[in-house]
């Protein structure tokens, strides 16, 4: 009788546990879900549930916090977790599709492309493309012509250009820098040109 009762209270916790949901008015809101949410889980689920609001945190980075909330609002952990690794294989389809090749035609039409290209990326992709590309402008935008500096990246994907930085920089980690003649953008964020030293 005893290990019916303690079942059944174990079973009553779980069904209480995943039905709650999340609520994602603002900020405030959302940690105090959360943390209502994860205080009734044991040390392996809230792993799971906390990795899960990353990955969906990361997917909404470039979105602004307003689609992220909307995207957790009213959901349970069990609902966020399935939602993130649906993410997760939405990502990794994408990263085939970043086999898209730049057009390094002119400066202007690779800005788009760098642009375009980036999209399609994964969060540590992304990351490496960007630091690539600024490794890339360091060691030759200075030092060659334009159109020589432009055919180091045209008919080129996002991955050989990570894979040409690192074999040149013999693979020693390379460190962002904030003097790009790119910013690579999201919705409220334009790409920048800064002055070029041919121009």
């Amino acid at each position: 009788m005893k290990n019916y009762l303690v079942y059944s209270l174990i079973c009553m916790l779980l069904l209480t546990s995943c039905s709650k949901k999340i609520d994602a008015t603002n900020e405030r809101t959302l940690h105090l879900s959360v943390q209502k949410m994860s205080a009734s889980m044991n040390e392996d689920q809230q792993e799971e549930f906390m990795d899960a609001l990353q990955t969906v945190g990361f997917h909404y980075l470039f979105e602004g916090e307003d689609a992220m909330f909307k995207a957790l609002h009213k959901k349970t952990a069990k609902q966020i977790i399935q939602y993130a690794k649906k993410i997760e294989e939405e990502d990794e389809v994408e990263l085939f599709a970043s086999s898209q090749r730049l057009d390094a035609t002119d400066m202007h039409t690779l800005i788009g492309s760098i642009e375009a290209s980036s999209k399609k990326l994964s969060w540590s992709e992304r990351n490496d493309f960007e630091n690539a590309l600024q490794f890339m402008q360091q060691t030759y935008m200075y030092n060659e012509s334009e159109s020589r500096f432009l055919r180091r990246f045209h008919n080129k994907t996002p991955g050989e250009i990570i894979n040409e930085a690192n074999k040149i920089a013999g693979n020693s980690p390379m460190k962002s820098s904030r003097s790009a003649i790119w910013d690579i953008p999201n919705k409220e964020k334009k790409a920048t040109v800064k002055k070029k030293p041919w121009e």
